[in-house]
């Protein structure tokens, strides 16, 4: 089964942001195996917002214990916003009833997620800085909500939005369970749908007591982040030198990974779907025959990027045939793909990469840069980014190892 992710140790990361002074929000494990409740950042100022017009935990535990008894459970709802929420609006209108694994209408009580997953800007300059993020526009917005009331499609809040959010955005609204306790059983799981290009890849539970984990148990959102590069069997022919960066010719490279910035369908009305540049967190695509795609991006270590990874340790002559020190090089975002193909068996601690020894296509470097790292702060939440393809079907893409599990 893939790993499962228990909140409190694999996602502080996401649950950081600007606190009041003094304040202290780390989850602190209590006796007996079981963990106390406690509230992400970016419920925090929406939480200090509502308290001066009243209650706003008077309906916390409304959906009473929980017990998680199988791999895999949902336990949310999700429906995309179906029209813009301006800063300060007290309603949106969603697509969707939002009563998807709930026994009850979604009504006075209880708690949804708005949070907007796309709609950074770019720059798309066929060169070192294509991807670089120039504007996040939105994207990685999100609060929590206390519903006032429903009508129809269209949910009302006691106090208005704290941010703005956009349909072009792909902002998506999560109806969020309000648990007075969460127990998992042995071998078993939380999870959600992964992104669909419109919902998904997002698990936020409320609880009001304690969250008590045994053996193999946990949130696990592995994998449904973005969506990685679909496959390209269009292919360079053996030996030829071109390096793409950004273009829409299949034959060119991989396809890049879903990002902020869009998904494929948007790389491709905007004229770069394919080429080694990484599209803001999402990975670059292979730039010759059998190179592998980068891999997507999260979070942001505050070390330089480069989009070259960082090489395994043990593999020191090989690496610095690349370049002088790349060995004990460093970067932050996701990790570069692999070289081109060879046809002829050589040792790489000796012959370096694009050399005519290797044979074929000369191994040579010019697998997809990495993913870009990403700017958490102020609370935003963010997808991990969507791995790239090769230009064979050789390699495979994945989706984001990263996606987003709260537990408010």
């Amino acid at each position: 089964m893939p790993p499962l992710l228990p909140f409190a140790n694999k996602f502080p990361r996401f649950l950081t942001g600007p606190a009041g002074p003094g304040a202290d929000y780390t989850p602190r494990p209590a006796s007996g195996g079981t963990r106390p409740s406690w509230l992400t950042c970016a419920l925090l100022p929406v939480l200090a917002l509502l308290l001066s017009f009243g209650p706003v935990l008077a309906q916390q535990g409304k959906n009473g214990a929980f017990t998680v008894t199988s791999l895999n459970q949902q336990v949310n709802a999700y429906s995309p916003l179906a029209a813009d929420a301006a800063a300060g609006a007290k309603s949106i209108t969603v697509v969707n009833a939002l009563n998807t694994n709930f026994s009850t209408n979604l009504a006075a009580g209880d708690l949804v997620m708005i949070i907007q997953m796309q709609g950074a800007s770019i720059s798309t300059t066929a060169d070192a800085t294509f991807g670089t993020i120039t504007a996040y526009n939105g994207a990685g917005n999100n609060e929590m909500k206390e519903v006032a009331s429903v009508s129809g499609n269209t949910i009302t809040f006691g106090c208005g939005l704290t941010r703005a959010y956009t349909v072009a955005g792909k902002t998506q609204v999560v109806r969020v369970p309000r648990f007075s306790s969460l127990s998992f059983n042995t071998n078993t799981s939380l999870t959600a749908p992964a992104w669909n290009g419109q919902t998904g890849g997002v698990l936020p539970v409320e609880v009001q007591n304690n969250v008590s984990l045994v053996a193999n148990s946990g949130f696990n959102v592995d994998g449904l982040g973005f969506r990685g590069g679909a496959v390209n069997n269009a292919s360079f022919g053996q030996g030829l030198s071109t390096v793409t960066i950004a273009s829409n010719a299949s034959g060119s490279a991989g396809q890049k990974g879903e990002s902020i910035a869009g998904s494929q369908a948007d790389y491709q009305a905007a004229g770069y779907l394919y080429g080694r540049g990484a599209p803001a967190n999402g990975g670059g695509g292979g730039s010759s025959h059998n190179a592998s795609g980068g891999g997507g991006a999260n979070g942001n270590n505050g070390v330089a990027y480069t989009g070259t990874g960082n090489p395994a340790a043990g593999y020191a002559a090989a690496w610095n045939l690349e370049s002088p020190g790349f060995a004990s090089s460093t970067s932050s975002g996701g990790g570069r793909g692999g070289y081109s193909y060879s046809a002829a068996r050589q040792d790489p601690a000796t012959v370096a990469p694009g050399n005519n020894a290797w044979g074929g296509n000369l191994r040579r470097n010019v697998g997809g840069l990495g993913g870009r790292p990403l700017d958490v702060s102020g609370g935003r939440l963010f997808l991990g980014g969507g791995g790239a393809r090769a230009t064979l079907t050789t390699a495979v893409a994945r989706r984001a190892a990263t996606a987003v599990a709260l537990c408010t």
